[in-house]
């Protein structure tokens, strides 16, 4: 039988977690950080870190109830605290989880929220008297089961007017996930609608309420004051940048050690830490909780990815397939598990996020495929990101593959490709590489001033398939100057590689066979192969590729 634990794995109740007898660790000092701290916030994290949970024990704590829950605290580190408790079930609460909002129109959207504050009007039957007009329509409209878009956007408003008055005490508002639907919208096409919409849905609960006693909103991504919150100058966001919170969600060091120690698998704590720790959140070391979890739950000892298996990753393909931030270099040092300085956005506008550099590397750090060390310098965030552990540098290698395996015969001529590099075979080379440019390279990606840069691109993707059996590296020092692609086997046995690259453009005054003798002339000229010849590499293979435009050349020396 799998430790009790596991019970909380698919489960974000926080009631049931409890009353489950799962091992649960302790988050209830959030409890105490959200009294003390701003009326209105919002805390952006990964998915699977604990958001809808913690939400989950704020609303068991805060809201009135018949049911007495002290059974859910009382062992908890926050029942110890008196000036809190004098909080716990004292005020309404208005509750709502959008992450499953993600529909492909915007009237399905709508329906999807609108389904949500229906249920949400009809759990409080005691309203049955409200004193303003107003209030009373918007309530009639939810309760009926069919309110209109206006009724919609009003329901926070009114819903927290309604209960300050029923019970005398300012209420609760807990939104967890609030940006999933307006991500899904920028995708499927009705982003300027949505964000219309949430504008005045959010800024009537948000804004100026005299109603809330607190707002607490969770999701991934921040979206910029301009799109979205340019009204509600009380709310304060804190993302992974920031200290405050910052072990609230995912486990820390010690709460790690300390489970694995009671489901007797101390043992394997190295191992969790390679594979799901690594996350850096305003200077705390924390871990993937939905990973380590799957993990002590799986009879296996071998670790593996659970958290990447939880979503489609569509925003880094997207992200690799806009030719990504950065250069190639870039991605190199992060496959290598080196860190990058790069500066960052704090507030994202999902519109533009693709033009943005700053801000694509913001959402890779929020969505957590990035982790690493922030600071603020001078005029904005800036931070030395790295691939956080194994199971995230996992996506990275799945998405160079994808990239070349998608479109007709993608796996097949990937394979024959990688082959054909190892064994040298220039026909074949060239052949199958012209196939692959000519499927997966549009016109848009090449411009007549495309430069070498988007090739070596689209070689060093290709050749992350080779990672388990071989080091592959860009621009890597060697003889006398940098080869721009060298292959080495991790046994030293078996035959390695060094490629240069040229490329073509509309200005050049070089014909192909000129640029291949130029390319074979540099590797011998400057001794590319003096590394893979000291190590005892053989054979070695000089291959010169040369790209113009869609056109691709091959020669082996």
């Amino acid at each position: 039988m799998p430790p009790p634990f596991i019970t909380s794995l698919t489960i974000d109740d926080f009631a049931v977690v409890r009353r489950k007898g799962a091992v649960y660790i302790d988050k209830s000092a959030f409890i105490r950080e959200v009294l003390d701290g701003v009326d209105m916030l919002l805390i952006t994290r990964p998915r699977r870190f604990g958001k809808t949970l913690n939400m989950s024990m704020l609303r068991y704590f805060f809201e009135r109830s018949d049911e007495d829950r002290s059974d859910l605290f009382e062992d908890l580190a926050i029942w110890q605290d008196e000036a809190a408790r004098a909080h716990f079930q004292r005020h309404p609460v208005i509750s709502l989880t959008l992450k499953d909002v993600k529909a492909s129109t915007f009237e399905l959207m709508l329906d999807n929220i609108a389904r949500l504050l229906i249920a949400e009007a009809r759990s409080h039957p005691e309203l049955t008297r409200v004193s303003s007009p107003r209030d009373e329509a918007t309530l009639a409209e939810l309760r009926s089961g069919q309110p209109s878009r206006g009724a919609c956007a009003d329901a926070l408003r009114a819903l927290s007017s309604a209960l300050a008055e029923h019970y005398a005490e300012r209420v609760v508002l807990l939104i967890d996930e609030y940006d999933a639907p307006i991500e899904r919208s920028m995708s499927a096409g009705y982003y300027d609608e949505a964000i219309a919409f949430f504008r005045g849905f959010l800024g009537g609960g948000l804004k100026g309420n005299p109603h809330i006693a607190k707002g607490v909103l969770t999701g991934v991504l921040r979206v910029s004051k301009e799109s979205l919150f340019s009204d509600l100058n009380n709310l304060i966001v804190y993302t992974p940048l920031s200290t405050k919170y910052s072990a609230a969600f995912g486990f820390t060091e010690p709460e790690v050690t300390d489970l694995v120690a009671r489901v007797g698998r101390i043992d394997q704590l190295d191992a969790i830490r390679q594979w799901y720790n690594g996350y850096r959140f305003g200077g705390e070391t924390i871990y993937n909780p939905w990973s380590v979890l799957c993990y002590l739950h799986d009879t296996s000892t071998q670790p593996r990815a659970y958290w990447v298996s939880t979503g489609e990753h569509s925003l880094i393909h997207r992200m690799f397939a806009a030719g990504g931030p950065g250069g190639i270099a870039d991605h190199e040092a992060l496959l290598r598990g080196e860190s990058i300085r790069k500066r960052l956005s704090d507030q994202l506008a999902l519109r533009d996020l693709f033009s943005s550099e700053a801000a694509i590397w913001s959402l890779l750090l929020f969505s957590g495929y990035l982790t690493g060390e922030a600071y603020f310098e001078g005029d904005g965030w800036r931070a030395d990101l790295r691939i956080p552990n194994h199971e995230v540098r996992g996506v990275y290698i799945a998405t160079f593959q994808r990239w070349f395996e998608t479109g007709p015969r993608g796996q097949q001529i990937a394979d024959d490709l990688t082959e054909a590099l190892l064994a040298g075979r220039a026909e074949d080379i060239e052949y199958l590489l012209g196939y692959i440019v000519l499927h997966h390279f549009s016109h848009h990606d090449l411009p007549q001033s495309a430069g070498e840069s988007i090739y070596h691109a689209f070689v060093l993707g290709l050749l992350v398939r080779l990672d388990e059996t071989h080091i592959v590296r860009s621009n890597r020092e060697t003889g006398f100057g940098r080869a721009d692609v060298m292959i080495r086997p991790r046994d030293g046995k078996g035959p390695g590689v060094v490629i240069e690259i040229k490329s073509l453009g509309a200005l050049s005054r070089h014909t192909p066979e000129q640029a291949l003798d130029a390319a074979l002339k540099q590797i011998d000229d400057r001794d590319y192969p003096a590394e893979l010849r000291a190590e005892g590499i053989d054979p070695i293979h000089r291959l010169a590729i040369v790209f113009e435009g869609k056109r691709v050349y091959v020669r082996a020396g």
